[in-house]
């Protein structure tokens, strides 16, 4: 028996709830949809996940992904005063208008968080 995935757990239950949820608020599917964004990053911490790969994975037009991502970005980046510092953006060294996404310290504390939770 394999042990499974405490992210990989959250992500299917988002999805589910995705699909099944009856209300269309653009505020709780933006909060559902960041989440996600938040949890395959995570999956993929080490090598990175473009934006190009969430849009298909998650199913959202470039505009929502970018919109998501500038919300769950560092503070820091680009006029983002009110990012929530989980996420960064690499510029690809060969391609300028892709970027990677990786977790910020805070991004990764967070991750661990529900990980640990999750095993419990």
């Amino acid at each position: 028996m394999t042990e499974e995935n405490p992210l990989d757990a959250l992500i299917i239950l988002l999805n589910k709830f995705k699909v099944c949820s009856p209300s269309k608020s653009n505020n709780e599917w933006s909060e559902i949809n960041s989440l996600l964004i938040f949890l395959y990053i995570c999956k993929n911490e080490q090598k990175g996940t473009l934006s190009r790969d969430l849009e298909e994975i998650i199913g959202l037009r470039q505009s929502s992904m970018s919109r998501n991502l500038t919300k769950l970005s560092d503070p820091n980046y680009i006029y983002n005063k009110n990012g929530r510092g989980l996420l960064r953006g690499i510029e690809d060294p060969y391609e300028r208008r892709r970027k990677k996404w990786f977790l910020t310290s805070k991004g990764e504390k967070l991750k661990n968080t529900i990980v640990e939770w999750r095993k419990n």
